[in-house]
């Protein structure tokens, strides 16, 4: 799951985690914004994608993903930020058999630990350095531990990338 529309490394890595799931086998339900450019490759890969509005989805759409995921018998939901997190869990209240993971990429300050360790059974923190912003933020040692986030580097054109930077340069 993630709520976010834009590109960046917390969606490179919930991206490069679900490619990786797949070619082992695992069958991966995507939940994310229709507009979202995590959706868009989604849909270009072919895998099965469920969208769900980022920040206000609707009660309907709480209900959608909780039906979706008792169908898919999905074991394990991934949040891959705060309001996917939020929806997510609360989409599945009640709903014992379905651990919840969520994934905290940067060290900017938690407004809530409470919704930490009320709704994940696991946080994985890309560094010591945030797991420690975790933890003095009011989250449970127990459920926060450090995963050093892999990702697939880009491929940068070098030759293309010369050429716009001289051009935006005026060299």
């Amino acid at each position: 799951m993630s709520s976010q529309t834009n590109w960046g490394g917390g969606e490179q890595f919930v991206w490069t985690l679900g490619r990786g799931l797949i070619e082992r086998g695992h069958e991966v339900v995507w939940f994310a914004d229709k507009n979202s450019k995590l959706a868009e490759r989604v849909r270009v890969a072919g895998f099965r994608l469920f969208r769900v509005p980022s920040r206000t989805p609707r009660p309907r759409d709480l209900v959608r993903i909780r039906r979706i995921c008792r169908k898919a018998k999905v074991q394990l939901i991934h949040a891959n930020d705060t309001h996917a997190l939020t929806w997510g869990s609360v989409a599945l209240l009640g709903r014992t058999g379905i651990k919840r993971v969520g994934v905290k990429h940067t060290a900017f300050p938690i407004r809530s630990a409470l919704r930490y360790n009320w709704m994940l059974h696991s946080l994985f923190c890309v560094s010591q350095a945030v797991r420690k912003l975790c933890i003095e933020s009011g989250i449970s040692e127990q459920i926060a531990t450090v995963i050093h986030g892999g990702l697939v580097p880009p491929k940068v054109d070098r030759f293309a990338a010369r050429h716009q930077v001289s051009q935006e340069l005026g060299v």
